[in-house]
């Protein structure tokens, strides 16, 4: 029993993932909004620099990949990005906080590879603060793009 609770234990550190976190996107300089951020392409043998974020904030930014690891969108908190680096058709004032460190949470919807939950936080400590905030993205609209 104690051999088959340690394989449970670490059986997922010798798993093969699949690739839907290889691409990681950053928000950009605080100081200056008009310097949009970077990011981080795992795919290859190395990970390689990416320069074409479309977010210009520093916090709570989410990334997702499909299967192969190919881009599918990526948020901030109040916005979402299609995988051209542009706003999604309504992806912007989703309720959530640029500034949130852990604004934006993205959940595959189960069973339908084409549909995502977007969970913001609005990151309110006050009375008026709404709390947390969900979208739906179904990336067969827009010609594919959410």
């Amino acid at each position: 029993m104690k051999k088959l609770f340690i394989l449970f234990i670490f059986l997922p550190m010798f798993c093969c993932a699949q690739k839907q976190g290889n691409i990681w996107y950053f928000g950009g300089d605080y100081n200056n909004q008009s310097q949009y951020g970077a990011g981080i392409n795992f795919n290859g043998t190395a990970p390689t620099a990416l320069t074409n974020s479309g977010m210009s904030h520093t916090e709570g930014c989410a990334t997702y990949c499909n299967s192969a690891g190919e881009l599918l969108f990526y948020a901030q908190g109040d916005t979402v990005y299609d995988r051209s680096h542009n706003v999604m058709l309504n992806g912007d004032g989703l309720g959530g906080h640029w500034s949130t460190e852990q604004s934006t949470l993205i959940v595959p919807v189960t069973g339908d590879t084409n549909k995502y939950y977007i969970f913001n936080n609005d990151g309110l400590l006050t009375s008026n603060g709404t709390g947390l905030h969900y979208s739906m993205i179904d990336m067969q609209q827009n010609g594919g793009m959410g």
